[in-house]
């Protein structure tokens, strides 16, 4: 074993040997209290990109984020997320919520919009392998961008077994205040900055799960702004999204055998007569093995254009839950090995093997 991987499993195995403490829950008030959440995923890795004719090993940190949420008279509050990956504290999630019923919720502030399943609902504590799906991630490039977020007003209501999800946010999925964030005074030289904009996004998506481990969605999404993700020959195209999926076993652990299909689509706005039109779909297939762990494979297409040849993953891999083997949930202490294989349009081929550790506290 190379000196790079024992620095990395050595540490990771040790983490993995410490019992995970309950969620911290700070009672500030008799009706407000805090609660503190987070996880951690280290990593190593091992590249290699055919085209060029180059390798890389190294040691990396996905994720390491914090979240605080705060709530008051049990209905009132807000949620703080934070990432520290970047080495210094990046804003994820920043949001107020109000519970307008036990079962309506009214959040506004910086969030997931109603999206994609495999992206940001799936959430990253509970990845099938190292990774989010490609298709979804790319998705995420060319929509929001790949944070998924955006500052919104969003209405979330779970009835029954459905969760239905409505947002109308900015479209831009930034955090500037020149195009992103309008907080202008009626005291500032420009109450609109200088900027003409009169578009806006909409999106919706429902969720459909039950106990049986069967469940099904959609969503849609259209942006009549456009953003930087978005841009073809210096327009900021506008947008029309949506996808679907089918899931057997949703979360990793959960039962013995788990399927998942998904597909997405996004078309453009022409421009210069070319409307690009983007489709991807994949399918994700777990066995469980060794009681507490799981082999996965995945197979994925995303077509850029569908009129273009289609870049395809292929995905094998393991992940195995210590937390799991003592009677907690999977996702809490977990490490997860995979191997990537992606053809490009163009026929070239690169080559991605992780290892990855995850700590949730």
């Amino acid at each position: 074993m190379s000196h790079p991987l024992r620095l990395f499993i050595l540490p990771l195995l040790v983490a993995l040997a410490v019992p995970v403490s309950a969620q911290p829950v700070v009672n500030l008030a008799e009706d407000a209290t805090l609660k503190l959440t987070g996880g951690i995923q280290p990593r190593a890795g091992l590249g290699i990109e055919e085209a060029d004719d180059t390798e890389r090993v190294g040691l990396g940190l996905r994720r390491a984020r914090l979240q605080f949420r705060l709530t008051l008279l049990d209905k009132v509050g807000m949620e703080y997320d934070v990432d520290t990956t970047p080495g210094d504290l990046r804003s994820v999630d920043l949001f107020a919520f109000y519970d307008l019923s036990e079962n309506v919720q009214l959040r506004a502030g910086r969030l997931p919009p109603a999206q994609a399943r495999g992206f940001v609902p799936t959430s990253y504590s509970r990845i099938d392998a190292v990774d989010r799906a490609p298709l979804a991630e790319r998705w995420a490039r060319g929509t929001l961008g790949s944070s998924g977020r955006d500052i919104s007003l969003d209405l979330t209501a779970e009835l029954g077994e459905t969760e239905v999800q409505v947002t109308l946010h900015n479209g831009t999925g930034g955090f500037s205040r020149d195009t992103d964030n309008f907080r202008e005074s009626g005291s500032s030289p420009s109450v609109t900055r200088g900027a003409d904009v009169t578009d806006l996004a909409l999106s919706a998506a429902v969720h459909r799960g039950g106990p049986s481990g069967l469940s099904y969605g959609g969503f849609a999404s259209v942006n009549t702004r456009g953003n930087e993700q978005t841009v073809l020959d210096d327009v900021e195209r506008s947008y029309v999204s949506a996808g679907a999926h089918l899931y057997w076993g949703e979360r990793p652990g959960s039962q013995p055998v788990r399927l998942k299909l998904e597909a997405v689509g996004t078309q453009y706005e022409a421009v210069d007569g070319f409307r690009q039109q983007l489709a991807g779909a994949g399918l994700f297939g777990a066995v469980r093995m060794l009681e507490h762990g799981e082999a996965f494979v995945r197979a994925e297409g995303l077509w850029e254009d569908v009129d273009a040849e289609p870049d395809v993953f292929g995905t094998v891999g393991v992940s195995y839950s210590p937390s799991a083997a003592l009677g907690r949930d999977y996702r809490d202490l977990r490490v997860t090995l995979d191997y990537i294989v992606r053809r490009n349009a163009e026929g070239d081929i690169g080559h991605l093997v992780k290892l990855q550790g995850q700590i949730i506290f």
